[in-house]
Order: C-alpha cells, then sequence, then structure tokens
C-alpha cells in the first residue's frame, strides 16, 4: 500500500455538489462528484511503479539544434513478439 492510500479530502461545490478527491497509487488524483455524501472507499490495488527519469536536452551535432530526450520512452517495447510479426506469413488456424 502506499502513503496517499487512505487520505481523502471532501469540497464542496455549488449547486449541492460534493467532490471527493483521493490519490492514486501512482500520484494522479481521481475524483468523485456526488449529489449526496458518499463513501469512496476503493483503494488503488495496482503496484507501485518506479517514476521514470527526467527528460533530458541534448545537442545534435549532424541537425545543428538541440533535441529533447523522453526518459520515460526509452524502456517501451518497440517490436511485437517473433509470432505476431506482421512482416511474416500468416499461420492457418
Amino acid at each position: 500500500m502506499y502513503a496517499g492510500a487512505l487520505m481523502a479530502t471532501v469540497k464542496k461545490l455549488s449547486a449541492g455538489v460534493i467532490r471527493t478527491d483521493r490519490e492514486m497509487a501512482d500520484g494522479r488524483t481521481i475524483r468523485y462528484y456526488d449529489s449526496t455524501p458518499a463513501e469512496h472507499s476503493a483503494i488503488d490495488q495496482r503496484p507501485e511503479e518506479a517514476q521514470p527519469e527526467i527528460g533530458q536536452m541534448r545537442y545534435d551535432a549532424l541537425l545543428g539544434e538541440w533535441v529533447s530526450m523522453a526518459a520515460h520512452r526509452q524502456a517501451r517495447v518497440f517490436l511485437p513478439p517473433k509470432e505476431m510479426c506482421p512482416l511474416c506469413p500468416s499461420q492457418g488456424e
């Protein structure tokens, strides 16, 4: 469980709307809007993941300009598994 799992902020808005804010495991906020007070006790059960590094600015000598490198995109999968290759002939079922 993470630190913000039990924290909820309740705020009364105009026209009798009640907003409840809860923090999810990844740090984002989920907001519930209700017309009557309601208990929102669901806990985000996703595993806590490490946050990616911040991006970097690097000078590209070939282009002669600065380019940004997105650190969070460096570990993503960019090729499909071998059995799902879109360029290989299809297999009969």
